[in-house]
């Protein structure tokens, strides 16, 4: 026998409802409240990564033109943390006239300069920044090397 689990739409969107099938005995995650078994609670990591979901799976039917101005408002927020935090993208960006304080528009984001893996491997620290606590611990991943030399770099909990 199986339970059928809802993913809908956004409220109000007149896009029908995904409608996903379960095994009766799917695990579902600990909630941490005695003697509660469904509907389950999510907390720390599982309950960010479902509000991330649901917002990724509503964000589906926003019009165009709505969407990419949320892209375009994280992406300025994003810019403007690194231009104050990370010493590279500071210093490139001002040699490069780019105002992270302002809207980039297809001119600016041509004008970003690529960063290359030799960048980075010749970089290193000055591409790091002391990231918000709330993005958890700091961890150092280090490729293989089998290019002939590895590449070093810093990722929170957030991001693994």
């Amino acid at each position: 026998m199986r339970a059928t689990a809802f993913f809908g739409a956004s409220p109000g969107s007149s896009h029908p409802a995904i409608l996903n099938t379960v095994p009766k005995t799917a695990v579902l995650p600990a909630d941490g409240l005695s003697g509660h078994a469904w509907p389950a609670f999510s907390s720390g990591g599982q309950a960010l990564l479902r509000s991330v979901a649901l917002q990724l799976d509503a964000a589906q039917w926003l019009p165009a033109r709505t969407l990419q101005q949320r892209q375009r408002d994280q992406l300025g927020r994003l810019l403007a943390f690194a231009a104050r935090q990370v010493p590279h993208y500071r210093e490139t960006w001002t040699a490069a006239g780019i105002d992270p304080q302002t809207a980039l528009e297809t001119e600016g984001w041509q004008a970003l300069p690529v960063l290359t893996r030799q960048q980075v491997q010749q970089i290193g620290e000055r591409l790091s920044c002391d990231p918000p606590p709330s993005h958890g611990r700091v961890n150092v991943v280090r490729t293989s090397g089998s290019t002939g030399r590895p590449v070093e770099v810093r990722k929170t909990a957030l991001a693994t």
